[in-house]
């Protein structure tokens, strides 16, 4: 999603399942970026034999290039889907965030 200069929420969110039976315990992983960096991660271990989770992410950026900056959403695993994927970014006049 390209985001022009500004400060932003960013939420995304990412259901994953496993869809190989086979598989044993397999770790997912996901990362909103936002211009490269990022702003959030999130992880589960879904269990052998099958599994569903939701990943849900947040967080805040500035963006101050002047083209602007990407917010993408990387997830990654063995022998997993993502589905029902949403990237929202809301522009904000002013930020704050607590860890």
């Amino acid at each position: 999603m390209a985001l022009p200069m500004g400060k932003y929420v960013v939420v995304a969110k990412a259901q994953v399942e496993l869809f190989d039976p086979e598989a044993l315990n397999t770790r997912v992983e996901c990362m909103l970026l936002v211009g490269g960096a990022v702003a959030d991660e999130s992880a589960v271990q879904l269990p052998s034999g099958g599994g569903v989770a939701t990943l849900p992410l947040s967080g805040v950026a500035e963006v101050t290039a002047l083209g602007g900056a990407d917010a993408v959403l990387k997830c990654q695993g063995t022998s997993v889907f993502a589905f029902r994927v949403k990237l929202t970014a809301i522009q904000v006049e002013s930020l704050s965030s607590l860890p």
